[in-house]
Order: structure tokens, then sequence, then C-alpha cells
């Protein structure tokens, strides 16, 4: 039984362009977001809730034009969330080395990466040692992500 709009909780729901979202049946399509390097799979699952919660709000990308739209902003946004981490250790550990990472290296590195996919349940990654996150495009019970 779905449970409608993460954020709101309200199934099915309008997002803000006025469109009526709802999850349709037997088609399970999933977004997986892959960089590749093991390193940054701590910020994955908040990339994931971002992600989600703006699908949400919006709509959910349905074609490769919107996946290309989305790889800088979504390279972007990794790329900050491993700065933010960089400032947390350092106010979790004043000996910790006092400048964060470069944000353009960083940005840089993500971009030339990154790789964005709409696939179908059957075509997930099984294992991908933890460099993959999968966002259902649907709403579910309590999963909003898997990392792979």
């Amino acid at each position: 039984m779905p449970s409608g709009c993460p954020l709101t909780g309200h199934f099915p729901y309008t997002n803000q362009q006025g469109d009526h979202v709802t999850m349709t049946p037997g088609k399970a399509t999933y977004l997986v977001v892959r960089i590749g390097d093991r390193d940054f799979t701590p910020f994955a699952e908040a990339l994931a809730e971002a992600l989600s919660a703006l699908f949400c709000l919006h709509n959910y990308p349905k074609t490769e034009a919107d996946l290309e739209m989305l790889k800088e902003p979504v390279a972007r946004l990794w790329a900050a969330l491993d700065i933010v981490n960089d400032v947390m250790k350092k106010v979790e550990d004043p000996k910790w080395p006092s400048e964060p990472s470069n944000f353009e290296s960083i940005f840089y590195y993500m971009k030339t990466r990154i790789s964005l996919k709409l696939v179908d349940f059957a075509d997930l990654p099984y294992d991908d040692n933890g460099e993959s996150i999968c966002i259902p495009l649907f709403e579910t019970v309590g999963v909003s992500y898997v990392i792979r």
C-alpha cells in the first residue's frame, strides 16, 4: 500500500506544477546514481534523501534529457556534501586540517565520473560495492533509496 509523498504523506498528491502523481502499477522505475568511488558512499544517503524530497515536490525525471539536465546539479550537491563532511570533521576534532577540500576540484571529479540512469527493478545493480544509489521513482512504503 503506497504511503504517498515522502514529505507530506499525501497520496495521490499534486506537485507544484499541478500534476497528479500516482504510482503506476507494475512499473517500478528507479534512478541509479553512480559515482564509481566508495570514498563518497557515506554521503549517498543524504543525496538520496534530498533527491527523493525534490522529486516529491516537483516530478520524477522521465527522459534522458531530464537526466542530462540533472547530472551537473547532482554532482554539485554530492561535492557540497563532501565539503560539509570536512567542515564537520573540523568541528568534531580541532586537529583536523583547517582547510576543507577544494569544492571545484571535487565537483570536477564528480562531474567527470557521475552517471545517472533510469532502470526497471530487474536491471538494478545487484552488488555495486556501495558505488551506486537507487532511488525509486514511485511512491513506496518507508523506502526512499537503496545503496548498492
